[in-house]
């Protein structure tokens, strides 16, 4: 009898230490589990973090290449492409009473696009429906085919312009108000435009291809007209990296 209720006691002792041990194996595994799935979780999210930053480091240096422009996020927003503002026309300036009214909206428009490199500017890109254009062209452009002259910087008040000539060219064109698009638009290659200086003066000049080009684009913007509105061949509007990589595109920068 006391051989068997030792016996019982032992196999009593065993069971409960076979518990135990089984339920600390169940633990540590887990607890394993826990580790392993933190540790797939932790890479999942590392690998996710490190997808996108490099897919925005890859678009910001495609973005770079294409020059595009990005604005002071404190500056007078620039309206885009839709904005009803942007089809209406504008009001001449009453001078010389209006002048010091120029110099505030101007001071609104250099505020806008400081910093981005832009050929030019009008006034109802930013809301205010008057008759002042900013216009500088470089020698060259990494979209636009420019004819290696630049031309300085001009305050445009009250700016008209007549054709010189009846001959036209199609090219691309891009705008601040339509970002990240062109589209090919035939344009007058000779003009003359008249406009009134910040001293009041009026200034006359005569302009041909690209230069011309940008001064019926800037004052079509007095007029509520966008570039998109002009474009004939619609297969022509597009995104500016599919243009710019377009076998047309390079084709008429003699790249192919």
């Amino acid at each position: 009898m006391k051989l068997k209720k030792r016996e019982a006691n032992i196999f009593t002792k065993l069971r409960s230490l076979l518990r135990f041990g089984c339920a600390a194996l169940a633990f540590s595994t887990e607890l394993s589990a826990m580790r392993f799935g933190s540790s797939i979780l932790l890479f999942l999210e590392t690998s996710a973090y490190s997808l996108t930053h490099r897919r925005m480091t890859t678009m910001s240096a495609g973005l770079s290449n294409l020059d595009y422009p990005i604005q002071n996020q404190d500056a007078p927003k620039i309206l885009r492409f839709g904005n009803s503002k942007l089809y209406e026309k504008s009001l001449p300036f009453n001078l010389p009473e209006e002048m010091p009214l120029v110099h505030e909206v101007l001071e609104q428009m250099r505020q806008a696009t400081k910093g981005m490199g832009n050929v030019g500017l009008a006034a109802p890109q930013i809301g205010i429906l008057r008759q002042l254009v900013m216009l500088e062209i470089p020698a060259t452009h990494t979209r636009y085919k420019t004819d290696g002259i630049a031309q300085p910087m001009r305050i445009m008040i009250n700016p008209v312009w007549k054709a010189l000539s009846n001959d036209k060219n199609v090219e691309w064109e891009g705008c601040l108000s339509v970002p990240g698009m062109m589209g090919m638009v035939q344009r007058h290659t000779h003009i003359e435009y008249s406009y009134f200086d910040l001293g009041g003066n009026l200034q006359s000049v005569q302009a041909y291809n690209f230069h011309a080009r940008a001064v019926q684009h800037e004052i079509d913007h007095l007029n509520g007209v966008l570039f998109p509105l002009l474009v004939e061949n619609r297969c022509t509007l597009g995104f500016t990296e599919e243009i710019m990589h377009s076998s047309e595109f390079k084709k008429s920068r003699g790249l192919v």
